[in-house]
């Protein structure tokens, strides 16, 4: 571009930058292996049920009674199996109809981002700036996430995030629009004080001098031979000779 002439329009959409991308709209129901191995379950405890009925209120006392009647030496079933079963029988149909009722509830309506709100039953309508952390410790392994919030009215929850107990993919997703919110700035870096003055160091008065010490008088020190077992030689000094005496 020469000098002199304005921007075209194409130079000035260069450089512009980039709009952040939408969020889509993403929703996310109950997941279909989680309440059918449910289903299943109860249906196989109903059934362990009726089998329980039918041996231990009708089968067995009727086996035990022909035994007693025809051939007292066989041994028929004891009380403690019977009653077993009857309790079984008894207590096995509404355990089934409570996980069956407990799967309904758990995996209930629909978890939404809809625009930057979440929405999940049983919780108020989540902004994305008002999610204050994740916790991810169960994710990697299990796919569960805890979203920690706080609203501008002062409720504050804590909503879970299973990609088993609802649909994996878009729950997956949910959570990556959550993690990619947290990573935003929410407000300007404050600036930084300014940096205290640093004192000066205080002044050390100069030591006096101190005068040198005498050096001692040289001695000379023969060392010793070296030690070949026994006691060890004390080593030899030679000590300088006195000075003459003065004469009278």
């Amino acid at each position: 571009m020469s000098e002199g002439m304005p921007p075209t329009s194409e130079a000035v959409e260069t450089e512009m930058p980039a709009a952040p991308a939408p969020i889509g709209d993403l929703s996310a129901g109950p997941g279909r292996y989680y309440r059918n191995t449910r289903y299943i379950l109860a249906a196989g405890l109903i059934f362990y049920a009726v089998l329980s009925i039918r041996d231990g209120f009708i089968k067995w006392p009727a086996e035990n009674a022909r035994v007693l009647s025809d051939d007292p030496k066989l041994k028929p079933h004891t009380i403690t199996d019977i009653r077993f079963n009857q309790v079984l029988g008894v207590g096995l149909p509404p355990m089934s109809l409570a996980l069956v009722v407990f799967a309904l509830y758990s995996s209930r309506g629909r978890i939404r981002l809809e625009g930057r709100t979440v929405y999940a039953p049983g919780h108020p309508p989540i902004p994305l700036e008002r999610i204050e952390s994740v916790d991810r410790a169960k994710w990697d392994r299990k796919g569960v996430a805890l979203v920690r919030y706080h609203l501008d009215t002062g409720q504050a929850g804590v909503l879970k995030l299973d990609d088993f107990v609802y649909e994996r993919d878009p729950i997956d997703r949910i959570f990556q629009q959550i993690e990619n919110s947290l990573r935003d700035p929410k407000s300007p870096a404050a600036a930084p004080s300014p940096a205290a003055p640093v004192p000066a160091p205080a002044r050390i008065p100069a030591a006096a001098p101190v005068a040198p010490k005498a050096a001692p008088s040289p001695m000379s020190v023969t060392p010793p031979p070296p030690f070949r077992g026994g006691a060890q030689p004390r080593p030899k000094i030679n000590y300088p000779p006195p000075p003459p005496r003065p004469r009278l």
